[in-house]
């Protein structure tokens, strides 16, 4: 079922999307203690979980979270030996949690008993994290470039570097100028 799973994520997949990690999990969806099992991504655009119910055959549950709705993702260690649900997860090593302004999952990465399936875990949500901030730091620089063109002074600054390297004529940079001053 993993692999439907993951072949759903990747048949779902934008132009130019790729999934950059993913890790088997049970996810506690509401009401049923880790009540699906599939696969949690990191793509280059989003996390999704693939997933179906325990003893079901198709896949029934689809979930996106764009990385510029994702507030928070973790990797929690837990003490060994939990058992998540009845499905026989046997979770040594941690999980995995999400945040949205709609909601918080945690995920609880399957059969993790060796230190490379932990290290699976880290990973995808490294990988996330990476995400989300190099979309957060684009935003702040797309925000700060926008200051800059409405701030008058700046304006003022690029009219009289125009003007001074003969790009603007006296007229041009006088009308400009008057412009931006009526701003203020």
């Amino acid at each position: 079922m993993q692999k439907k799973c993951l072949d759903q994520i990747t048949s779902s997949l934008a132009d130019g999307e790729q999934v950059l990690a993913s890790v088997a999990t049970a996810c506690d969806t509401g009401g049923h203690l880790f009540g699906h099992t599939g696969v949690l991504a990191a793509t280059t655009s989003r996390l999704a979980f693939c997933a179906r119910r325990a003893y079901s055959r198709t896949v029934d549950l689809f979930e996106d979270y764009p990385y510029d709705s994702v507030q928070g993702i973790s990797f929690a260690s837990v003490g060994s030996g939990v058992v998540a649900g009845n499905y026989g997860t046997n979770n040594t090593s941690g999980q995995i949690a999400i945040s949205t302004p709609k909601m918080q999952r945690i995920f609880m990465p399957m059969g993790i008993t060796t230190p490379s399936n932990g290290a699976e875990s880290k990973l995808l949500v490294d990988v996330a994290k990476k995400r989300i901030a190099s979309l957060r730091d684009a935003n702040v620089l797309a925000d700060r470039s926008s200051a800059a063109r409405n701030d008058p002074t700046e304006l003022l600054r690029q009219l009289a570097s125009l003007h001074n390297a003969g790009v603007l004529t006296e007229d041009e940079f006088a009308t400009k100028k008057a412009k931006v001053l009526k701003r203020i």
